[in-house]
């Protein structure tokens, strides 16, 4: 079985790119996600990560597995990183604002689609 990694309240999974929809989403703050975990004192470290998930399949192969091994998110050092940010309230809001406007984004195309006017 091919490994998967999912985050949050929705599970947003890497592979799918959900993961980068979240890391990337503007908050009430317009602060990024990734700027209010406990990696944030390491932007260039933040900025790699943002770029990672944001290649092709969210920075895993078809078979699940990471193609730069620095960011293998299922390993050390990320994991605590993650479950800390699993604890954050702040982030549990970024990841409802995020699911809400995605939600909105959904039902607004569809309804300009099948109902332009």
């Amino acid at each position: 079985m091919a490994p998967v990694f999912s985050f949050g309240i929705l599970q947003w999974a890497q592979r799918l790119g959900g993961l980068a929809e979240l890391l990337t989403a503007p908050s009430r703050c317009g602060q990024r996600f990734v700027h209010r975990t406990p990696w944030a004192g390491d932007p260039g470290l933040a900025a790699q990560l943002l770029n990672h998930v944001q290649t092709a399949n969210g920075g895993v192969d078809a078979n699940g597995y990471t193609t730069n091994p620095a960011f293998d998110l299922l390993a050390e050092p990320w994991i605590p990183h993650f479950r800390q940010a699993g604890l954050s309230q702040s982030i549990e809001r970024v990841q409802v604002q995020t699911a809400a406007a995605a939600a909105f984004r959904r039902s607004h195309d569809l309804i300009t689609q099948t109902a332009p006017s």
